[in-house]
């Protein structure tokens, strides 16, 4: 389950549903990702021809949304001036006025998400490197969650030369804005097999797209040639658990990566085999001072190179945009008081550059041949992150 949407339930039981204040000031960005490469984004529904939609009343195809982030020759200008339009807006219109409401009682103004945009620019070139093609990387959300609350995250590694391709679960997301206008809104998930259910619904998700990315015209364009055939995963939540699932699916996925997410589902009875490497990364000490015993559980079924980090400060909602939101917005005085349960206490942009440090060196460890030493000690660099195991 979403601890974001569980715990906005029970703040929202505590407070006040007083109107918000709109907000009226300019558009603002998130923080500029500090990869060498600029960004281009492109969003994209895709029907699997194959599959009904278990979740949907009426009958008809499985459909889910992507934002596609990658390296684009064109240049990042500053953020002022007329070029600032050519920039992603964070979320479109009716996602961004639906979660306004969500977020209306922690303090947000009404108004707050529209303001804000990214640094990618939408439909830009795909960059082709001379040497070989960027690595192919998948993203999950936490459950419930929309995939675009996790921005600040994708840019963060498509900049260092990746494409990351974010996956929105329909019926699972709070909401899900398709290119036409039509949205879907979060079904109702109580039961652990219904949870089970959704997992492997999830992971035959993330199967369909990387089958979908081997018709690189309808994605990246006509002269795209991703490499498919040798990629990585990651999530937040239920999304560690997807990736999990999906490399036990397909062996085309051949490492992943969990953010504070309860392990549950296959990878439970089956394990990881030697040639799967896997990253725990959690709240501090997430294996021993929790009440989830499920990394413990996995953490022997996992054959092959693994490793737990623990971050000093967080908690499950730092692993997500919201404190970051908060930042560049100005309104973290306006937070209504206790979100450090949810959001932890580290400064969002400093908690993104921590776990992406370690999410990019994981990445690059396993794509593109690079080494293991940040994960073989504490690191001056992030003191915050203690290496478990």
């Amino acid at each position: 389950m979403n601890l974001l949407f569980a715990t906005f339930n029970l703040f929202s039981s505590q407070i006040s549903l007083l109107p918000t204040p709109v907000s009226q000031q300019n558009e603002v960005f998130l923080p500029r990702p500090n990869g060498s490469y600029a960004l281009g984004v492109r969003t994209m529904a895709l029907v699997d021809e194959t599959r009904l939609d278990p979740f949907a009343k009426e009958e008809r195809q499985r459909e889910v949304m992507l934002s596609i982030h990658y390296p684009t020759a064109l240049r990042q200008d500053t953020g002022c001036g007329e070029q600032q339009q050519s920039y992603s807006k964070y979320m479109p219109p009716t996602t961004a006025a639906f979660m306004d409401r969500v977020y209306a009682p922690f303090g947000l103004p009404n108004g707050s998400l529209e303001r804000i945009s990214s640094y990618s620019v939408p439909n830009a070139p795909l960059l082709h490197p001379e040497d070989k093609a960027f690595p192919v990387v998948l993203f999950s959300p936490g459950g419930g969650n929309s995939r675009l609350l996790y921005t600040t995250l994708v840019e963060y590694l498509a900049s260092t030369g990746y494409i990351v391709v974010s996956i929105d679960h329909p019926y699972d997301a709070e909401i899900v804005e398709f290119p036409d206008g039509r949205t879907i809104y979060v079904g109702n998930f109580t039961t652990r097999e219904q949870f089970e259910f959704l997992l492997s619904v999830r992971a035959q998700d993330a199967i369909f797209v990387l089958d979908a990315l081997h018709q690189p015209s309808s994605i990246l364009g006509p002269d795209a040639a991703p490499n498919v055939g040798r990629v990585a995963m990651f999530g937040h939540s239920l999304g560690g658990t997807t990736a999990a699932s999906a490399m036990l699916n397909d062996t085309r996925i051949i490492a992943g990566a969990n953010l504070d997410g309860a392990m549950f589902g296959p990878v439970l009875t089956h394990g990881l085999s030697a040639t799967q490497p896997f990253l725990l990364f959690g709240q501090e000490a997430r294996s021993t001072s929790l009440d989830d015993p499920t990394w413990n559980t996995t953490w022997p079924l996992i054959k092959g190179w693994k490793k737990e980090l623990g971050m000093e400060g967080a908690k499950h909602g730092t692993f997500a945009d919201l404190m970051t939101i908060v930042e560049v917005l100005g309104v973290k005085g306006q937070l209504v008081p206790g979100l450090e349960k949810l959001l932890g206490t580290m400064e969002g942009v400093r908690a993104v550059r921590v776990q992406m440090a370690y999410v990019t060196a994981f990445m690059d460890f396993i794509l593109k041949s690079g080494g293991d030493e940040i994960f073989r000690g504490e690191n001056e660099m992030y003191p915050e992150v203690t290496i478990v195991r």
